[in-house]
C-alpha cells in the first residue's frame, strides 16, 4: 500500500479587498485625470466659475454648532493654559 503525501498549500486571502464601488470610483478618477489635458478653455472657465460660486456660499451655523465651537474653544484654551503652566513656555501648535 502506497501513501502519497501531497502538500496542501493554503493561500491566505488579503484581509480586505476593495469593493467594486471603490474600483469604479478609482477608474473614473484616472480616466478624468487622463482626459483633463484635453478639456477646452471654455469648459475649464465654466468649471472654475462653478467652483468659485460654490466657495462663495456662506455656511449657516445653527445654535448647536455655535455651542459646540464655543465649548471646543474653551477646552483648547484650558489645555493651552495648563500646558504653559507646566512647561513654562507657549507650546507649538
Amino acid at each position: 500500500m502506497q501513501v502519497s503525501h501531497a502538500r496542501v498549500i493554503k493561500h491566505s486571502a488579503p484581509s480586505q479587498l476593495p469593493s467594486s464601488a471603490t474600483m469604479v470610483a478609482l477608474l473614473c478618477f484616472f480616466l478624468a485625470l487622463l482626459a483633463s489635458p484635453f478639456k477646452s478653455n471654455s469648459r475649464l472657465e465654466a468649471e472654475n466659475a462653478a467652483l468659485r460660486h460654490e466657495l462663495s456660499r456662506r455656511v449657516q451655523f445653527t445654535n448647536s454648532d455655535r455651542v459646540f465651537f464655543n465649548r471646543a474653544a474653551l477646552i483648547l484654551n484650558r489645555i493651552r493654559k495648563s500646558s504653559r503652566e507646566t512647561h513654562g513656555k507657549r507650546p507649538r501648535i
